[in-house]
C-alpha cells in the first residue's frame, strides 16, 4: 500500500481542472481562459501570433476597459497550443467573447486516482505473473 501512495498524491496534487465560464469579473490572482473574438484574435496576433482563439492564464488586473494577465498559453485555431512564461498582456474587453475561470475538479481527479491505482495493481500482478511463472499458486493438490 506505501508503493500506491506516490500515485495517489500525484494523481491529487495534479489533479485535474476544468474551466468554467463567469458572469462577473475575475479577482485579481485568479487562472482564466480568455476567449476572443475575431476583432480580437486579428488585432492581437502581432502580440500572441497568427490564428489564437483563447488565452490562458492568471489575471493581473482588471479595469473597465481591459484584463491584465500573466499568459500561460495561447490555442491555435489549429488546436495547438504554445506555452509562454507568464509574459504580461493586456486585452481589451472588446476583443473578448468570454472569461472561464479554472476550477478543481473532484469527480475527475478521483476518477484518474482510480485509474492509476487499478493500473498499478495490474501491472504489479502481471509482474509478479511474469516473475514466479504462476510460482505454484492456482495448482490442485498432488499436481
Amino acid at each position: 500500500m506505501k508503493r500506491i501512495f506516490p500515485l495517489v498524491a500525484l494523481a491529487l496534487f495534479g489533479g485535474c481542472y476544468s474551466y468554467t465560464r463567469v458572469a462577473a469579473p475575475p479577482q485579481a490572482g485568479t487562472d482564466v481562459e480568455v476567449e476572443l473574438t475575431d476583432a480580437g484574435s486579428a488585432e492581437l496576433a502581432r502580440l500572441v501570433g497568427p490564428n489564437v482563439v483563447s488565452i490562458r492564464g492568471r489575471v493581473n488586473e482588471m479595469s473597465a476597459d481591459t484584463v491584465g494577465l500573466a499568459v500561460a498559453s495561447v490555442l491555435k485555431r489549429s488546436g495547438t497550443d504554445e506555452y509562454w512564461s507568464r509574459e504580461p498582456l493586456a486585452i481589451s474587453r472588446t476583443h473578448i467573447a468570454s472569461i472561464a475561470t479554472r476550477k478543481f475538479s473532484a469527480a475527475r481527479t478521483g476518477a484518474l486516482a482510480l485509474t492509476a491505482i487499478g493500473g498499478a495493481l495490474l501491472l504489479r500482478s502481471a509482474i509478479e505473473l511474469a516473475v514466479d511463472g504462476g510460482g505454484g499458486k492456482g495448482k490442485l493438490p498432488g499436481q
